[in-house]
């Protein structure tokens, strides 16, 4: 959301944060008066193992996911009536998203042989991107995955496609769990607890920056 208000968290060099910039503080503030509108976020069934429990339920009406928890989803009682829809927009002209993954790497440190045992690994772990879209609901970063079958029977596919076309990476940086760490204190601090956004967001940027500026 902070991108959306035309902001970011991080510079590009990763030296600056700006937690406490207007654009950040405008998003936990929409954050706060939307969690207001739809309800009590104490009350929740999921977990970090479990993030689509609430949904699959009846406990919430909507949730942010990705393609991954289609298989779930279709594996329960509301597996005929869910949809997808496109990330809500701040303004729905200039949209803004965000995209993650899990990445495959090989230790630069370890020994040539070991290397190349290594990328045959990841090698082979790519070359069945049709198999883990249909059995796990993963993307796998390869062309020529929209253009399978799988792909093409695969509930929402263009529309999950669609928010990556507008998307930036999640934060990347060293630092990425502080960040997020003092993000979520933030969040849980005006969410929760009914805290002002700014000084919250002032405190979490106190606190990145010590770490980033060491």
């Amino acid at each position: 959301m902070t991108e959306q208000f035309g902001g970011k968290i991080l510079s590009d060099d990763g030296k600056t944060a700006y937690l406490n910039a207007p654009a950040t503080v405008k998003a936990l503030t929409l954050w706060r008066d939307v969690t207001k509108a739809c309800g009590d976020p104490k009350n929740t069934k999921n977990t970090a193992s479990n993030p689509n429990q609430d949904y699959l339920d009846g406990f919430t009406a909507m949730w942010i996911t990705g393609p991954w928890a289609t298989p779930q989803v279709q594996a329960s009682p509301i597996k005929n009536d869910f949809t997808v829809v496109g990330f809500p927009q701040v303004d729905p002209a200039k949209p803004h998203t965000m995209v993650y993954g899990w990445a495959w790497g090989v230790n630069k440190n370890r020994p040539e042989k070991n290397k190349m045992v290594a990328w045959d690994f990841v090698r082979f772990m790519l070359s069945k991107p049709d198999e883990w879209l249909a059995k796990a609901g993963f993307v796998q970063p390869v062309k020529g995955v929209a253009e399978t079958e799988v792909a093409k029977k695969f509930p929402f596919f263009d529309v999950h496609m669609k928010d990556v076309q507008t998307a930036s990476w999640y934060l990347r940086s060293e630092h990425v769990n502080e960040i997020a760490q003092a993000v979520g204190r933030a969040v849980e601090a005006v969410v929760y607890d009914g805290a002002d956004p700014k000084a919250q967001l002032d405190a979490a940027q106190a606190a990145v920056e010590k770490v980033i500026k060491k």
